[in-house]
């Protein structure tokens, strides 16, 4: 089997994915990524490359079929994906939200097996671990003063990450996955939480609608 995973959506997602492609590799040094994002702009694009300098594919055959794959899942064209099986292709999707499948690497007998999925659980690739944390390390030099300072202040104090994202969370056609999840309620009695837990907590709020968050009234 030649695994080929496919990497979309944002910066969370590909770093997901990579991670996945990570564990793969480890059964099947053949294993290879790809990801359209390159030449196309959707969550910023290509993240990977230009924070962590990962690169990935660009073969234009492989980026069609997984286009192709992703294009029959959305109109639910099963029979025309079993018929790929026939040229010793074949697909494995990830579900939503996702769920581990010990026996996914070993799961197809396929030349050619596209994995299209997020696979957000650590159970792919924990045993990896350092692996993972050299991939994903910045480049300092690429840092503003202003983050530089701020990844200091991180490193020296007993901080505390807040993630507030919005934007397409907002959207109509995801709020049966996502609304009234993270509401401001679950935000503050998370805080009251570690407050609890912690002494002399710093809380960084990182957010995609930070004028949003500044907005908001603080739970003191």
């Amino acid at each position: 089997m030649r695994p080929i995973i496919y990497l979309q959506g944002g910066l969370g997602n590909q770093m997901f994915q990579y991670a996945f492609f990570l564990a793969i590799k480890e059964q099947y040094p053949n294993a290879i990524c790809c990801s359209s994002l390159i030449s196309e702009k959707d969550h910023n694009g290509y993240e990977l490359k230009r924070l962590f300098n990962i690169k990935c594919t660009q073969s234009i055959i492989l980026l069609y079929i997984a286009k192709l794959f992703r294009r029959l899942i959305y109109k639910k064209q099963h029979n025309v994906i079993n018929l790929l099986n026939h040229f010793n292709v074949a697909l494995i999707k990830d579900s939503i939200p996702s769920h581990y499948m010990p026996n996914l690497f070993a799961s197809s007998n396929k030349f050619y097996t596209f994995f299209l999925g997020y696979w957000q659980t650590e159970k792919y690739f924990r045993n990896i671990e350092n692996k993972i944390r050299l991939a994903f390390r910045f480049n300092e030099n690429m840092l503003s003063e202003k983050s530089k300072i701020t990844a200091k202040e991180i490193k020296n104090s007993n901080s505390v990450s807040i993630h507030v994202r919005r934007g397409d969370y907002l959207y109509s056609q995801y709020q049966s996955l996502y609304g009234n999840i993270c509401t401001i309620s679950y935000y503050h009695k998370a805080i009251q939480l570690i407050q609890q837990k912690y002494k002399r907590t710093l809380f960084f709020v990182f957010s995609d609608d930070i004028e949003w968050v500044k907005k908001k009234p603080k739970n003191r």
